[in-house]
């Protein structure tokens, strides 16, 4: 019928489904994200639409999967789970010459997006994206030793809306030549 069978309710499996409806005969489409908490409307035509998604803390992963099937009574349904986010992470490693060190002082994204709305129905795309920061991705005063033959990891990872402008990157670094003389910074 193209009507919303199930809105704003809690699926849950004990031994078996339960909804808060009686079952139709007709197929249904499963929708289900993360985090539970998200400002999103649905639609049959539309599908799931997330209104203005706040991914400033960096830490909070988005997934959703949707899916339409028959409800057969015994059948299953499989969620396959889609990660929406860019996750962005930093390896290093310096291609100056081995009697060269590298330190890495502070790492800086500016100019990203945090906030955006998402559409799951195709084309799966992400819209108006708001809300351009300065992200410090990593700041350490002594620098991070950076290595000319192993590429050297950053810990922190951050979640961030895939970017439709031109986010920057600024590395703020020392480099020493040999054995003797300063640190001079780049």
């Amino acid at each position: 019928t193209g009507d919303i069978y199930i809105s704003d309710a809690t699926i849950s499996y004990n031994g078996g489904w339960y909804a808060p409806k009686p079952w139709t005969q007709e197929p249904l489409r499963f929708t289900a994200y993360w985090p539970t908490d998200l400002d999103c409307i649905y639609s049959e035509d539309k599908g799931l639409q997330i209104i203005s998604f706040d991914s400033s803390d960096g830490q909070t992963d988005l997934l959703l999967a949707e899916v339409k099937a028959d409800n057969d009574v015994g059948s299953q349904v499989t969620m396959n789970f889609q990660h929406i986010l860019s996750r962005v992470g930093f390896k290093m490693i310096h291609s100056l010459q081995e009697s060269m060190s590298v330190k890495i002082n502070k790492i800086t994204l500016s100019e990203i997006a945090m906030v955006g709305s998402y559409n799951l129905t195709a084309p799966h795309e992400w819209s108006g994206q708001t809300k351009n920061e300065t992200c410090i991705v990593f700041e350490d005063e002594e620098g991070l030793l950076i290595n000319s033959n192993e590429a050297t990891y950053l810990e922190k990872e951050f979640y961030a809306i895939p970017q439709m402008t031109s986010a920057k990157l600024k590395v703020e670094c020392q480099m020493h030549y040999g054995q003797a003389g300063s640190w001079i910074p780049q």
